[in-house]
């Protein structure tokens, strides 16, 4: 699928990310997903994070994507929509215009780090960009650590 969908900070962001092409079905699964997300958190509101830094074509038209993705746009704890990644001028426009008629709480950036940084002031849990990336070093060395270390036969046989 062209379309993830998971907890980017479990019951208060999630993360939906698009990479390569993807189809109107891509697109009305992955906002199925969030929705269920949403419904399975206690917060009063859900923010989501899109990263399109990846994004690839679509044959869906405007119509199809605004149907795939409007339940979720609708949902009442839907929080901050904020969407990151490739944002020329045309699709930045194009993007604002529709999302501020369907959910009103939208903001498009550029990087992840703008992104964090606006989420920040509104969710004490959520880290900043500096703190958030010191937790995915932290975490690819917990995981490189517990690696375990090559038997004598694994390390003769190299």
């Amino acid at each position: 699928m062209a379309i993830t969908t998971n907890w980017w900070l479990k019951d208060i962001v999630i993360g939906i990310v698009m990479a390569g092409d993807f189809t109107a079905e891509d697109l009305t699964s992955a906002a199925n997903t969030a929705y269920a997300l949403i419904d399975s958190s206690d917060e009063p509101y859900v923010h989501v994070l899109l990263d399109n830094t990846d994004i690839g074509q679509t044959k869906a038209r405007a119509a199809e994507m605004n149907r795939a993705a409007r339940p979720l746009m609708k949902h009442e704890r839907l929080g901050w929509l904020v969407v990151y990644g490739k944002n020329n001028v045309l699709t930045r426009f194009a993007t604002n215009v529709v999302m501020q008629l369907v959910h009103n709480r939208f903001r498009m950036v550029n990087t992840l780090e703008e992104a964090l940084d606006f989420l920040t002031n509104l969710h004490d849990q959520i880290p900043n960009y500096e703190t958030w990336q010191g937790q995915q070093t932290v975490s690819t060395v917990e995981a490189a650590e517990s690696v375990s270390e090559p038997t004598n036969k694994q390390a003769d046989q190299s």
